[in-house]
């Protein structure tokens, strides 16, 4: 089995796994409308696109959309069955528009077994060895977001924040001193400091354990392509 080839027929409105309040109360931000909402709502759509590619997802955002599977069948099963996993999970049985394996074969989608969660979908009696199937599936972002992937957008947002302050702050020690055509330009020491791998070393600590943490939030949502 392959990657399917995805084709988006009615894109997501909202792709953000957490709200613009609930981001401000996540990083402790006044609430109601702000200058910066703009820039955080922008922040949050990439965090989010950020976060469905380390799963090897398009998206986990709610869309209609056609996929095209190949190298289906046959497959590893004892009795024939073949198995896919929908790129956009959850997916209702109500929600599948129709199958076709090979295109233009009708397959009854009463026939298959969905496991709406995960999108996997089980073809009992085995089928030809590509399908296309056209349905809806995803999360209704971002009030429908699994509290594990609110985590994950939250480890993700306050990671931002905390780069974005060290880079705010990171030019802070330059000094310039000029008179007539004579500059000289220095560092503070705690600039030098952090430059040559002193307090500049232990900043990374912090980063990894983020990764680490976010990565670990995200482990059951992965797909894997064979």
């Amino acid at each position: 089995m392959t990657e399917p080839l995805v084709n988006v027929l009615t894109p997501a409105t909202s792709v953000a796994l957490i709200s613009l309040d609930d981001a401000k109360i996540m990083l402790g931000l006044p609430p109601g409308p702000s200058a910066d909402d703009e820039k955080l709502q922008m922040i949050l759509d990439q965090n989010a696109a950020i976060i469905a590619r380390m799963v090897n997802r398009p998206t986990f955002a709610k869309e209609k959309v056609k996929e095209r599977w190949f190298c289906v069948a046959p497959v590893c099963c004892p009795n024939g069955a073949s198995r896919i996993w929908l790129t956009h999970a959850p997916v209702k049985l109500d929600d599948i528009e129709s199958i076709e394996s090979p295109e233009g074969v009708t397959v009854d989608p009463a026939s298959i077994w969905l496991e709406e969660q995960t999108g996997q979908i089980i073809f009992p009696g085995g089928t030809a060895d590509q399908i296309l199937i056209t349905y809806t599936g995803g999360y209704d972002l971002p009030d429908e977001a699994p509290l594990d992937l609110q985590r994950a957008a939250g480890v993700e947002l306050r990671q931002y924040q905390t780069q974005e302050a060290q880079e705010a702050t990171s030019g802070a020690g330059i000094r310039l001193l000029q008179h007539k055509d004579s500059r000289v330009v220095y560092f503070s020491p705690r600039d030098m400091a952090g430059g040559s791998g002193g307090s500049g070393s232990s900043s990374s600590a912090p980063s990894s354990a983020a990764e680490s943490a976010l990565k670990n939030l995200l482990q059951t949502y992965v797909r894997y392509w064979i």
